[in-house]
């Protein structure tokens, strides 16, 4: 009779004790899942901030060209500028 009067304090106990000790280590993890979600989201942006760039330099591709275009008429310009000073030099 003492037994089955005492048994809600023993399952109490046993409760309390599962839960003593199971907790800290769930906290700590549930800790780390946030630590991780924050990281997680910081290189998210980042990839987003990357493709972002990279669609936009898909844009500038004409203005590569025009680029591309004006230093190979500005390196045959200064050539044939060199080319008539060295002629003026000999001549």
């Amino acid at each position: 009779m003492h037994i089955v009067a005492n048994e809600p304090s023993l399952a109490f106990y046993r409760l309390q004790e599962h839960v003593r000790k199971a907790l800290p280590p769930m906290v700590e993890k549930r800790v780390e899942v946030t630590k991780l979600h924050h990281e997680l989201q910081g290189r998210c942006y980042d990839v987003e901030y990357a493709v972002g760039a990279v669609k936009s330099m898909e844009g500038a591709e004409e203005s590569f060209n025009n680029i591309q275009e004006l230093l190979k008429n500005a390196v045959f310009l200064k050539q044939q500028i060199k080319y008539e000073e060295a002629r003026r030099t000999k001549g």
